[in-house]
């Protein structure tokens, strides 16, 4: 649900980084922050298995991506992919962020953080073609692109007017035609639009990830195209704002129509390859047919239609591979937020005038990184040793500047003992370093914990100073502030 903010700053390892002699650094510009709640039940072969409750935050940046690319595909954008050169460019435009996942949604705040199922940071490409690409594959990151879409202006979608013809059913994403849209302004209730986009679609319910850091291939899934319509509604006003009211829906099906016809063969074959890799992708995550429909209610601001709330009602129908029915219904809902971004020079002018001995403080896709490198723990267990409460009670005094901003603490051990015991050692020595900054004087609303064990060592364990440097507390400082005026 992040397209129609994206269309309208950069951590180190994500993109491609300017040389020396581009431009100064620009200040980061303003980033989307989408928080999903979800209830959805599921029937697998008419029987059924039980309802899912998930909240999820995704903090996420535009990065331009302004040359051009030397092959079909965008290069490898992973920390740990090989790096392109400065000669190796992008077709499109760039985009990282962070996403946080909770199991359960929790409406009445206890004074303690709050635990995280998982979190990752993501970057993708925007291809010319409107479609997500990263290292020649599709991603399952964000669940849905394209949708909500705002009334077109200059832009590859098709504007119908109150009487107009419905779209077909799948026009191509990569043919649409160009159309002129009226000014938002003038827009009627009744008139009509539609747009292209992709929605993820998995076999098996989310489940948690914690244990491995990574989602299972059926738990991935696989994003399947859509074209939604919309429905201008009119205006009303909330908590003393106009609003503008759009109704929308689309319907996901696979496998796909028959290709269509194209003039230019390099689009016939990007059209191909694209359908040789999702039916790819729909086979590694099980899936052997979707039947989908979506219907929702946006809320959109006047000044620059940027979404406010999206409430969608979901029905999804899927056929696995081994000949399982799965069936989903339920409801989303989507706030969307403008927050003001965390600027890395001015956090670590203020980082400076506190004592905090090896902190390190970076930036990274969705915000800032602050690490408690080497932090004092008792042998084997999650109390802390009492010099490091005033480190702790400095880093609070650190993040009271940040009106509000999340925090995530992540807990990292070195690597001794079971995985299982590694992960729950690393998941309360993040809970208690949240303890200790409530202590401080930090809401308990503003922190999140996780343990993510050894999975993710910055030096090697065979000497202690090695073992030393990986037992760590990173706190990522989310770029969502207090919302500044709309």
């Amino acid at each position: 649900m992040l397209v129609a903010l994206l269309s309208a700053a950069p951590p180190a390892g994500s993109l491609p980084e300017k040389t020396a002699t581009d431009d100064p650094p620009l200040v980061r510009e303003q980033p989307t922050v989408v928080t999903r709640r979800e209830h959805i039940r599921e029937h697998e072969d008419g029987r059924y298995i039980g309802q899912t409750r998930t909240e999820t935050r995704v903090v996420l940046h535009e990065r331009s991506a302004v040359h051009e690319r030397p092959a079909m595909h965008a290069p490898p954008i992973d920390q740990d992919a090989p790096r392109a050169d400065d000669s190796t460019i992008y077709d499109g435009r760039g985009f990282e962020g962070v996403e946080l996942r909770f199991a359960d949604t929790i409406r009445d705040r206890a004074p303690v953080g709050r635990p995280v199922e998982f979190s990752r940071e993501f970057a993708f490409v925007l291809d010319s073609d409107g479609r997500r690409v990263h290292a020649g594959e599709y991603l399952d990151l964000p669940s849905i692109w394209g949708f909500p879409a705002p009334p077109p202006q200059r832009y590859s979608a098709q504007l119908h007017s109150r009487e107009g013809d419905r779209p077909e059913a799948y026009p191509p994403v990569n043919g649409s035609r160009q159309f002129d849209a009226p000014a938002s302004g003038s827009l009627e209730p009744g008139t009509r639009w539609s747009a292209p986009g992709e929605y993820r679609v998995a076999r098996s319910a989310p489940r948690s990830e914690a244990a491995t850091g990574d989602p299972d291939a059926l738990g991935k899934g696989a994003a399947f195209p859509f074209v939604a319509e919309y429905r201008y509604e009119g205006t009303e006003l909330r908590d003393g704002k106009e609003l503008h009211v759009v109704s929308a829906g689309f319907r996901v099906r696979y496998p796909l129509s028959t290709i269509p016809e194209f003039d230019n063969p390099a689009r016939e074959e990007r059209e191909r390859e694209y359908r040789a890799a999702l039916s790819a992708r729909a086979a590694s995550a099980g899936i052997a047919a979707v039947e989908a429909t979506h219907r929702a209610t946006i809320l959109f601001t006047t000044e620059s239609w940027r979404p406010v709330l999206v409430n969608e009602n979901i029905a999804q129908q899927i056929r696995t591979l081994d000949g399982r029915d799965v069936r989903r219904e339920g409801f989303q809902l989507h706030w969307y937020r403008h927050p003001q971004p965390l600027q890395l020079p001015e956090l670590l002018r203020r980082a400076e005038r506190l004592d905090l001995p090896d902190t390190r403080i970076e930036q990274r896709p969705g915000g800032i990184v602050v690490t408690l490198e080497a932090i004092g723990f008792e042998p084997d267990s999650a109390r802390l040793q009492p010099r490091e409460r005033e480190r702790l009670r400095e880093v609070a005094e650190l993040l009271q500047n940040y009106r509000g901003a999340p925090v995530l603490a992540i807990g990292h051990t070195a690597e001794a003992g079971t995985e299982e015991g590694r992960q729950a050692l690393s998941e309360r020595r993040a809970e208690v370093v949240t303890e200790e900054l409530i202590a401080a004087g930090i809401d308990p609303a503003r922190l999140f914990f996780e343990g993510r064990g050894a999975r993710e060592p910055v030096a090697e364990n065979a000497d202690e100073d090695g073992r030393r440097r990986n037992r760590r507390v990173e706190l990522f400082i989310l770029d969502d502030q207090t919302d500044p005026d709309r």
